[in-house]
């Protein structure tokens, strides 16, 4: 590869699971409720800095992505609202 003059692909990092949560708050945010898989799928096409939806599948389902959004929340000032929407299964208010 090198020797036809092109560089070797490079690997993209993995993206932290504080940085999936922190795009997950913002969607939730702008939809008003927390999204479905299909919303997370169209706003990884239309926004390049929005994660593959694939890469939440490494919570592993939704109730432990809520999970993990609600524990990112108790650690994080500014996040009661999200925090509020996870513990009572509703959506959050504003984000």
């Amino acid at each position: 590869m090198t020797e036809a003059g092109c560089a070797p692909n490079q690997f993209q990092k993995r993206t932290s699971d504080d940085a999936l949560i922190e795009k997950y708050i913002g969607l939730a945010g702008e939809l008003g409720r927390f999204p479905i898989e299909g919303e997370i799928r169209r706003k990884a096409k239309s926004d390049a800095s929005f994660p593959h939806h694939g890469a939440y599948n490494r919570f592993g389902g939704k109730q432990k992505l809520l999970e993990a959004v609600a524990a990112y929340c108790r650690k994080t000032s500014g996040s009661e609202d999200v925090l509020a929407g996870v513990s009572h299964g509703d959506s959050p208010t504003s984000v």
